[in-house]
């Protein structure tokens, strides 16, 4: 069930994604009579990926009962961005939001993962011992 979830959630975020990356400039010059909010709607569009998969593996995580766990990946996530806010924006501008945005979603994603990857393991190597 995890992976036809986990695979749900990358098809439905790539697809956005690539939606995102095709039709951005459009939809913000037409929605928004502007071409910069059409620009910040392509470069944002590579964070649906994972935007939709961190709500999926949070719950997952919160379930099985990780949950001090979730709270410390986005106590992490959060710190990378506000990182980005305070040294990011001066230097880079929007541009740097965008960073620590996307830096802060592929790293809560990564360690979802990790924890999920390491959950299965352990689990699978405790049911092999009491098999013997």
């Amino acid at each position: 069930t995890i992976r036809r979830t986990i695979t749900a959630c990358l098809l439905l975020g790539f697809g956005a994604m690539i939606f995102f990356a095709l039709f951005g400039r459009a939809a913000g010059t037409i929605l928004f009579h502007s071409a910069l909010a059409g620009q910040y709607i392509t470069t944002l569009a590579f964070i649906c990926p994972f935007l939709y998969l961190n709500m999926t593996l949070g719950s997952i995580l919160n379930s099985l009962g990780l949950v001090g766990r979730m709270f410390l990946y986005h106590l992490i996530s959060l710190s990378l961005r506000l990182g980005f806010v305070f040294f990011g924006i001066p230097w880079l501008g929007i541009p740097g939001f965008f960073y620590g945005f996307l830096t802060g979603q592929v790293i809560l994603c990564a360690l979802c993962v990790n924890s999920l990857w390491y959950y299965f393991k352990a689990r699978n190597s405790l049911k092999k011992e009491k098999e013997y």
